[in-house]
């Protein structure tokens, strides 16, 4: 059988690991668990350190900058 893996997004309020959760989903590979957005009105996490330090592996991908209606770039 493949392994599978539980994949935590967390949303940051800053690009600092220590600023607050503002956002998350949760997709859990292994079947067990079925998450839906806004499952939870909490976050997992208070903060991204905080999911680091509970054993969770980092990516860390650029913010999504939001661009003007007709803005070409």
């Amino acid at each position: 059988m493949p392994k599978r893996q539980k994949v935590l997004i967390l949303y940051l309020a800053t690009s600092m690991l220590d600023s607050d959760v503002i956002a998350w989903s949760m997709h859990d590979g292994t079947g067990k668990n079925f998450h839906m957005p806004g499952d939870s009105e909490e976050p997992p996490y208070e903060t991204g350190t905080d999911a680091l330090l509970d054993g969770w592996r980092l990516f860390q991908a650029s913010s999504l900058e939001q661009h003007r209606s007709g803005d070409s770039e």
